[in-house]
């Protein structure tokens, strides 16, 4: 894997525990409902979106937690279903 590897690099944010923000802008609109539809990510229209609701969490770790949890589980969740689909696929194609 090379170092733009997304899903498997071993310094992927997510895999250290992260929580990603996004801008969600025209050009990656379709990326960020795809990616949202199995990571409930908060969609930024600016970094001082960013800013506001990561103050917002950071001031209730409870529900920073939460929403970390719930990040990290949609990850892990679509890694597992990735993992599955990719060893089907691998198993028939082999003669």
């Amino acid at each position: 894997m090379d170092e733009s590897s997304f899903t498997e690099h071993p310094n992927n944010p997510l895999e250290c525990g992260c929580i990603p923000l996004v801008l969600k802008t025209a050009e990656n609109e379709l990326w960020f409902r795809w990616v949202s539809e199995k990571i409930p990510l908060v969609a930024l229209g600016s970094w001082d979106d960013g800013l506001r609701i990561m103050m917002n969490l950071l001031s209730n770790p409870a529900r920073l937690e939460l929403y970390r949890e719930r990040v990290l589980t949609g990850w892990a969740n679509w890694k597992r279903e990735l993992e599955v689909a990719g060893q089907g696929w691998l198993s028939q194609s082999k003669c």
